[in-house]
């Protein structure tokens, strides 16, 4: 894994933190606003209202809005994997959820200095990822099939 350094406000962010802000709902590699917003440096608030200002940038396939059980579900992995604190609480709004490509929108419509650098280390840990899967389909394939089959005894006596 590559460990470049972004510099965020006095914090130290690298891919791989940033690959562990990366969750999987409904089959689709998403990063949600509160963790974007903590990496490019800006209040989730105003990350929102920049989206809400250009959403004819966000069709359906690179932004959508989470319901309240995939928010709790990606809330309960994110506590699990200490990238989300315990007792996170929504605010009642609706977790905005980004693909890759809504992520590469999001940095043309932010303002910050470093959002163009976040954005790239952001989209270096969607390829590490994807490299990584490729890499190890023919694994996971096999895995499946022994798990699938271990209930059954793979001798015979």
């Amino acid at each position: 894994m590559s460990n470049e350094i972004i510099q965020n406000n006095d914090s130290l962010s690298t891919v791989e933190t940033i690959e562990k802000r990366i969750y999987t709902v409904r089959g689709e590699h998403v990063m949600i606003d509160r963790d974007l917003a903590d990496l490019y440096g800006v209040e989730n608030r105003s990350l929102r209202q920049s989206v809400r200002r250009n959403m004819e940038k966000f069709p359906d396939d690179f932004l959508y809005k989470l319901t309240e059980n995939e928010a709790n579900e990606v809330i309960l992995r994110g506590v699990s994997q200490s990238v989300i604190p315990s007792g996170y609480n929504t605010g009642g709004m609706q977790m905005f959820a980004f693909t890759e490509q809504g992520i590469a929108m999001l940095s043309t419509v932010l303002k910050s200095a470093n959002a163009t650098s976040v954005s790239v280390a952001i989209m270096r840990a969607f390829v590490m990822m994807r490299r990584f899967l490729t890499a190890n389909a023919a694994f996971f394939s096999v895995w499946i099939c022994l798990s699938k089959s271990s209930t059954r005894p793979l001798l015979n006596s």
